[in-house]
């Protein structure tokens, strides 16, 4: 069993055990950082949508608008809840491979 070197900076000992999948745990940042944005523009759109669009019995835009932002969500969240259980299965697949190889 290889010794890590505690030396180096906290980030690249916590990239080192990602080891083989840094494109699929980049994937799964940048997935999380597009539903983080998400999530902080819900509130907008929707205080726009209810202060602007309903008032001014504009119906039709104001169900196009969230229709749009709830599909987007849900198709992000959709994608980075998967790349996320793909992430930690193949860790543990890693994990058992190196464990019984010897």
């Amino acid at each position: 069993m290889s010794k890590r070197d505690y030396s180096k900076s906290r980030l690249k000992i916590f990239a080192s055990f990602y080891g083989g999948h840094m494109r699929l745990f980049m994937l799964d940042m940048l997935c999380a950082l597009l539903m983080a944005v998400i999530d902080l523009a819900f509130p907008m759109l929707s205080r726009y949508a209810l202060n602007t669009l309903l008032p001014n019995d504009m119906f039709t835009m104001f169900f196009v608008l969230i229709g749009m932002a709830f599909f987007v969500g849900e198709r992000l969240d959709s994608l980075a809840t998967g790349s996320r259980s793909r992430c930690a299965c193949h860790s543990k697949r890693s994990v058992a491979d190196d464990r019984y190889a010897r």
